[in-house]
């Protein structure tokens, strides 16, 4: 009987532990490649999940949003925004950085918003008590529309947690974070209209990327009637980003706590005692005696 696999795409901003996540779940069941025609490096994994299951994983290269800027970024949108690819996921786990969750978040929104499950992967959770950081994983859970894994890949902590939820995506809600038509709603409304049976988010990412949908060109699936000048494209992409890290703040503003006076780490407590409203003026003029002793004794 044939081993039930699940199609797993693991995406995230550089710098946040992303490989490191993907060495604990693949060991060193890895493979590495090219993606064809380009030199960008492919990362393939195999992970043994619970219920006899297995997962094929594809580390996809570090990318900070789906407005790429790169062939590498590039990358990430040709397979995301193409069911036909055989590399498609049946979910994606998005790595985040719990130090600079509001920054990441922008990523995992994009993705969220193609209607793809999607489980949000807060690493590097063993620096939350030194960094005075606490988190509402249920509310954070309720309104970003997702399953939370809280994972150390230093110490290999939740990876365990994580690979429960990746054999139960399916029941991840696909709702999307973001109403695409307040972007701009007369344009979107009159994309929703020209394509029905097409996922709105999708279509705005082929519109304003250099890339494919499902193997269609741009022109083919477009026309000339939805082109738009790229300052206005620009104009749209910006309004976006507010919009998103607006729906991030709110969803923050409540699921994170930042208190930097619990925080305990070297750089927090010397920051508490420089700028402390007594002791911080005593070691500014004792500093700058120092300096003022120095100068006249070299002089």
């Amino acid at each position: 009987m044939a081993v039930p696999n699940i199609k797993i795409a693991l995406i995230g901003n550089p710098n946040t532990g992303k490989t490191s996540v993907f060495n604990q779940l693949t060991g060193l069941n890895q493979q590495v490649g090219n993606y064809p025609g380009i030199t960008v490096e492919k990362k393939v994994g195999i992970c043994r999940l619970p219920n006899n299951t297995k997962g094929t994983i594809v580390d996809l290269p570090g990318t900070y949003s789906l407005n790429a800027s790169s062939i590498d970024e590039n990358v990430v949108i040709e397979l995301l925004l193409n069911k036909k690819d055989k590399d498609y996921p049946d979910v994606a786990v998005v790595v985040t950085d719990v130090e600079n969750l509001k920054r990441n978040l922008l990523l995992f929104t994009q993705i969220k918003d193609l209607e793809l499950p999607v489980i949000l992967v807060i690493n590097m959770s063993d620096r939350m008590i030194k960094k005075g950081i606490s988190l509402d994983l249920p509310y954070l859970e309720e309104h970003l529309k997702t399953r939370i894994a809280l994972v150390s890949s230093r110490k290999g902590s939740g990876i365990d947690y994580l690979k429960q939820l990746i054999i139960r995506y399916d029941s991840i809600s696909t709702e999307p974070c973001l109403n695409a038509s307040s972007i701009d709603e007369k344009y979107f409304n009159s994309l929703r209209s020209a394509f029905p049976n097409q996922l709105l988010y999708k279509l705005w990412l082929v519109i304003t990327q250099d890339a494919n949908f499902g193997g269609i060109d741009q022109k083919q699936l477009l026309g000339t009637s939805f082109t738009k000048t790229n300052p206005e494209l620009k104009k749209l992409q910006q309004k976006e980003t507010v919009k998103r890290y607006q729906f991030i703040n709110d969803v923050l503003k409540t699921g994170q706590t930042i208190d930097a006076s619990k925080a305990t780490d070297l750089r927090s407590r010397l920051d508490r005692v420089l700028t402390h409203k007594v002791f911080g003026y005593v070691i500014f003029f004792g500093i700058l005696l120092l300096i003022f002793q120095s100068i006249f004794e070299w002089s």
